[in-house]
């Protein structure tokens, strides 16, 4: 008899078990569902331009704070003086959002695109051909980096991102004429990567809708803008490598600029920070 209770007691027991396992199976409660964790590189490179507009008008705390202009105290605008220095510019402070995010972005593009066994699966492909996703993602890393490097001078590039696979915590600086080497090095090879016949999502591409061809444009314009840098301190090697990057072709017509687009969901900050009205939601100016 006591056999029987102790049997059917510990059926009852795991009836119960399960009952409530299913009564409060909550999914797996460490996995946010706004948190995928499927990267994908189309997404990527989107959130990646979005960051062309801190070198035009801000820093990192995007506040309307154009540094860009040399202090030449020329521009007729709400925030500062016509005929002054800006004074509220002492710094830039975005180097560090730049690696963390569309710098970071535009490397694992690369890396998964180069990487055989990655390139054709779904997430990684949704951005286009592998070729025009590498070339693209080069062409934008060597706009950023050519901008920081004239803001900082030496900056990280050759071990840059080694963070995870290399646990390399102390990556070392690389001098500005290593940077500028890098830039055109890794354009030049960008701009023969890039396949007219290939695809780059046009929806994904916030500035050039998927045109490769001015994406080539922009890239020898990058190339003979840090050529012409460069001429301060190497004339040859700038005259050299401006010829080549003309030759190839870079913008020549307004409808070949690089563009930052707005719409009805992201506003163009201007609009914000020299507009009195949206001073009482913290936007404008008081």
């Amino acid at each position: 008899m006591k056999k029987i209770y102790a049997l059917l007691t510990s059926a009852v027991v795991a009836a119960l078990l399960v009952g409530c396992a299913k009564i409060h199976d909550f999914g797996d409660i460490n996995k946010s569902p706004n948190s995928p964790s499927t990267p994908y590189t189309n997404y990527m490179f989107t959130q990646a331009q979005r960051y062309f507009y801190y070198f035009v008008t801000g820093n990192a705390t995007n506040a309307y704070d154009p540094w860009q202009q040399q202090w030449n105290g020329y521009l007729a605008e709400c925030k500062n003086n016509q005929y002054g220095p800006l004074g509220t510019t002492t710094n830039y402070s975005g180097g560090n959002t730049m690696y963390l995010q569309p710098l970071k972005n535009l490397h694992y593009i690369i890396e998964w695109n180069e990487d055989p066994e990655k390139k054709d699966q779904p997430n990684v492909a949704s951005l286009g051909t592998s070729a025009n996703q590498i070339a693209a993602a080069k062409t934008l890393m060597g706009f950023y980096f050519m901008t920081l490097s004239d803001i900082y001078g030496p900056i990280v590039v050759d071990e840059a991102f080694q963070g995870a696979s290399d646990e390399n915590w102390k990556p070392k600086y690389n001098t500005q004429q290593e940077v500028y080497e890098f830039i055109d090095k890794s354009l030049s090879e960008a701009f023969a990567q890039f396949d007219a016949s290939g695809t780059l999502d046009a929806a994904a591409d916030a500035s050039f809708g998927g045109d490769i061809s001015k994406w080539k444009k922009f890239n020898a314009s990058i190339r003979m803008l840090a050529a012409i840098k460069l001429c301060d301190v190497d004339p040859a090697t700038g005259k050299s490598r401006f010829a080549k990057a003309y030759s190839d072709g870079g913008m020549v017509n307004v409808s070949d600029g690089l563009f930052h687009k707005h719409d009805d969901l992201n506003w163009n900050m201007m609009y914000y920070w020299c507009n009195p009205d949206y001073a009482g939601a913290g936007f404008g100016m008081a």
